[in-house]
């Protein structure tokens, strides 16, 4: 199965909440089922943990947050179109089925309300680290088969497409400078 090599501890979540009790409630049980936390305060802090060369792959964003919303957050996010995907659980004491609707259309890919079930929880982490765990092998398979796409399988050598693309880059780049 995709990702059954991985440890959990190998996975970092990011947890996002203007509560700090909140916050390291989730640290604790996130800890003690073996993810690493990167805990944020706020949406902009948030989204500054996300720019990180190595920034969690799994997201757990309440809704109401100060300067950054959890659901501004996860438009920014998704307008990035960054890789690797980041998974989000958008988390609300809203009931209202409206919000519901605006958290995904603003790109969480799961809804929890508070307060919410740990097993519920659990489970749907582990629902995002199959798809983050399948998302990375695609994009293996992807960059793998671009290296297979500009090179001659023979020589290793540059085939003939690739050539040319290298050609008209370094034309332009000769003309700016």
């Amino acid at each position: 199965t995709p990702g059954s090599g991985t440890k959990k501890a190998d996975v970092k979540v990011l947890v996002a909440d203007d509560s700090s009790v909140a916050r390291r409630l989730l640290e604790r049980m996130l800890s003690q089922w073996g993810y690493e936390t990167v805990a944020c305060a706020d949406g902009a802090e948030a989204w500054e943990a996300l720019q990180e060369r190595d920034a969690p792959v799994l997201a757990i964003v309440d809704w109401n947050m100060p300067r950054v919303s959890g659901v501004e957050l996860c438009r920014l996010l998704r307008q990035q179109a960054r890789e690797p995907y980041v998974y989000i659980i958008l988390l609300t004491a809203n009931d209202r089925k409206e919000g519901v609707v605006e958290g995904l259309n603003a790109g969480a890919d799961d809804f929890l309300r508070k307060p919410f079930d740990q097993e519920e929880l659990e489970s749907r982490l582990r629902a995002g680290r199959r798809i983050t765990d399948l998302h990375s092998e695609l994009v293996a398979a992807r960059e793998a088969q671009r290296a297979q796409a500009q090179r001659d399988s023979l020589t290793g050598l540059w085939n003939r497409g690739a050539v040319l693309e290298i050609l008209r880059r370094e034309f332009v780049r000769a003309r700016r400078e």
